[in-house]
């Protein structure tokens, strides 16, 4: 079957999954992509810094999954240091031109999603963290080394 062949009920083309492989692998290859990209996990990472987010782990999803290149995940102390954290993230990497396509759990504090495309950002309560344990999820993923780390 041809890609021509596949129409909607409107004889209109419909867009194949070849189609959009390769325009991800056009945008992984992008050459430019990567500073962008590394800036944004670095910009993301100081956040966290900055308000004291404990325990930060950055997994390297790349060579398993599409939905994201990079998990990082942190703790906060209580709900609102965790929002503060993500709040914090929001408002730097707003700043810079770059905005979340969601934000998640910021109302209740227990466990925050940002989702900035190839990276997905988790601020936790411990509590919660060690519940969910992503980090086990996740095990095959590559850490990334951090400043924190030693």
């Amino acid at each position: 079957m041809n890609d021509d062949d596949v129409k909607n009920s409107e004889n209109e083309p419909i867009e194949t999954q070849t189609d959009v492989i390769a325009v991800d692998e056009l945008a992984s290859d992008d050459v430019n992509s990567e500073p962008k990209e590394s800036s944004r996990l670095d910009m993301i990472l100081e956040c966290i810094r900055e308000r004291k987010g404990r325990d930060v782990v950055v997994l390297d999803l790349r060579e398993l999954t599409p939905v994201a290149d990079y998990f990082v995940i942190c703790s906060g102390t209580s709900s609102m240091h965790a929002r503060s954290i993500a709040e914090h993230i929001e408002l730097v990497c707003k700043k810079a031109g770059d905005y979340p396509f969601g934000v998640e759990g910021m109302k209740i504090g227990k466990w925050i999603l940002m989702d900035y495309s190839t990276i997905i950002v988790h601020v936790f309560q411990d509590e919660t963290r060690a519940f969910y344990n992503l980090e086990r999820l996740w095990a095959d993923a590559k850490r990334v080394e951090t400043e924190n780390e030693e």
